[in-house]
C-alpha cells in the first residue's frame, strides 16, 4: 500500500511524491475504542464485583419497645417462679423434718391443723389419717417443685 505525500506550490500545481511503504507487521487495523460512558460503566461494574454485596440490615420483626416489654414480662415470670421454688423447697424441708410414727401413745399427742383463709379450721388426732396426709403433701410438694424447676429451665440466658 503506497501513500502519497502532497506538497502545495504557489503555482497551483501539486508535487506528489510516494511515501515509502511500511512493513506489514507494523500495520494494524483500527479498532473502535469504547466510548467514555462505556469505560465508566466497565470500571463501575468491576468495582461492584470487587466489593462484597451489602445486605440491607434486617428490620426487627417486633418494635424494640415491644421486645423490651416482652423481656420484662419474662423476667417477672422468672422471678415469680424463683420465689415459688424457694417456698416449695422450704415447705418440703419443714415437712421432711416432721417425724411421725403412728403408735398408740402418739395417737393422742399429735394433732394436724388445717385452717383456710376464712378462718375455718380442720383438726384431727387420728394417726391413720395424719400419716397418709403427710405422705400426700410430700408427693405434691415434690411434683410441684419439679414442675417449677422445668419451667425455670425453659428460660435461657441471652447470648
Amino acid at each position: 500500500m503506497n501513500k502519497q505525500h502532497a506538497t502545495a506550490h504557489g503555482n497551483g500545481q501539486s508535487n506528489l511524491k510516494p511515501t515509502p511503504a511500511l512493513p506489514e507487521s507494523t500495520i494494524r487495523p483500527l479498532t473502535a475504542t469504547p466510548s467514555a460512558e462505556k469505560k465508566s460503566q466497565a470500571v463501575t461494574a468491576t468495582q461492584e464485583e470487587a466489593q462484597p454485596q451489602r445486605q440491607p440490615e434486617a428490620q426487627p420483626a417486633v418494635p424494640v419497645a415491644s421486645q423490651i416489654e416482652q423481656v420484662m414480662k419474662q423476667f417477672q415470670q422468672m422471678e415469680r417462679l424463683t420465689k415459688s421454688h424457694k417456698m416449695l423447697k422450704t415447705t418440703s424441708e419443714e415437712l421432711g423434718q416432721f417425724d411421725f410414727k403412728p403408735t398408740e401413745e402418739v395417737n393422742n399427742t399429735v394433732t394436724l391443723y388445717i385452717t383456710d383463709s376464712k378462718g375455718h379450721r380442720f383438726e384431727t388426732r387420728n394417726a391413720n389419717l395424719i400419716e397418709p396426709l403427710i405422705q400426700f403433701l410430700q408427693q405434691v410438694l415434690a411434683d410441684k417443685t419439679t414442675e417449677v424447676e422445668q419451667e425455670l429451665l425453659r428460660y435461657k440466658a441471652p447470648n
